[in-house]
């Protein structure tokens, strides 16, 4: 009996100090801080950056002109075709000459009537049988007749089209035997020189970022895997009043002649203007609304939340104008579950040049 009271007494005894380690261990665990969580940043990066305006537009050739006659007509003659490439100087096109040729020479009567109408004038007023007034009156209908002749024969010699310098016919407006009237379009005419431009469009915001000079890059999808180099070479001051938008000429160096008028180009112009940026991975972004997001910075070992405002999202990074210091710590693996004012402690830091 005594044995078996010992016993239990003992049972009893070990059963207690079972429990108050126990309950030790439970406290002591429940006491110990969590430990820090780990992120992995890098160093905001301070860049110059140049901002880059993409367009697209219409290729023409350096200098092109709409060719018309000087007087109305019906075209007798065109020698040449849409493509053909021609010398300066050679004939084009030339219309029917009989109007042309009878004006001419009704001119040249009315000059001569003029001419002798002077002379017996002068004849006359030596012998004062003619007054001054009417000498005066007959040198000047000789003028006019004579300005009246000029002008015949500048219609004369402007009732053909010859080319203005070496180029090509790049479209053919009219045909034989078509009535045309003073300055309709019969040829559009351009140059066959090795410039090119590409005609494009900006809008407002674009326009003045743009200046003459500023390099371009231009692709065209009918040259797969070629891309070309060109410049700034004119602005519009004033806006469309259809569109809105601003004219920009890029003058493109077509050294081997693989460009032809009508092309569509794509081009991407770096524009002059430089301002310095803070670049991060676009993995730091915590929150983003707009411009407006925020991220996280690692500063002595704590967590803290940035607003910043965004410049620009890129592929793989984002450019930041306001809210973020160069050099800075930016937290970019572990983002989604800090908070403000946690411990962290940092597993990798990783290098600008890696990560973005």
């Amino acid at each position: 009996m005594k044995m078996r009271i010992k016993l239990y007494f003992l049972y009893h005894i070990g059963l207690w100090i079972i429990l108050q380690i126990t309950a030790c261990s439970s406290v002591s665990e429940q006491a110990l801080p969590p430990p820090p969580k780990k992120v992995g940043t890098v160093k905001a990066e301070l860049i110059d950056y140049q901002q880059e305006i993409f367009a697209t537009g219409m290729l023409s050739l350096s200098k092109e002109v709409k060719l018309s006659f000087k007087t109305p007509g019906i075209i007798e003659r065109i020698s040449v075709e849409e493509g053909t490439a021609v010398k300066a100087g050679h004939t084009l096109a030339i219309i029917k000459l009989q109007e042309v040729s009878a004006q001419v020479a009704n001119a040249q009567l009315q000059y001569e009537s003029a001419q002798r109408d002077l002379t017996r004038t002068q004849a006359l007023f030596k012998d004062s049988v003619a007054t001054l007034e009417q000498l005066q009156n007959a040198q000047t209908q000789l003028e006019a007749a004579r300005n009246t002749l000029s002008s015949a024969n500048f219609n004369l010699r402007y009732a053909q089209i010859t080319a203005p310098y070496d180029g090509i016919i790049l479209r053919q407006l009219a045909n034989e035997n078509e009535l045309v009237g003073a300055g309709t379009p019969i040829f559009l005419f351009g140059t066959r020189s090795q410039e090119k431009i590409l005609n494009v469009n900006l809008t407002a915001r674009e326009i003045g970022a743009v200046a003459v000079g500023d390099t371009a890059t231009i692709t065209f999808d009918a040259l797969e895997g070629k891309v070309f180099r060109g410049r700034v070479t004119e602005k519009s001051e004033i806006a469309d009043p259809q569109t809105n938008t601003f004219s920009v000429e890029i003058q493109i160096d077509d050294a081997q002649h693989q460009l032809y008028s009508g092309f569509v180009g794509k081009a991407y112009l770096a524009t002059s203007t430089v301002r310095p940026l803070v670049r991060i991975p676009i993995d730091a972004l915590n929150q983003a609304n707009g411009k407006e997001a925020s991220v996280y910075t690692l500063e002595e070992g704590r967590v803290h939340k940035k607003s910043i405002q965004i410049f620009s999202i890129q592929s793989r990074s984002v450019l930041i104008e306001k809210g973020l210091q160069p050099n800075e710590r930016v937290i970019v693996e572990g983002v989604g579950y800090l908070h403000e004012g946690d411990s962290i402690s940092t597993e990798s830091i990783k290098s600008n040049a890696s990560t973005l």
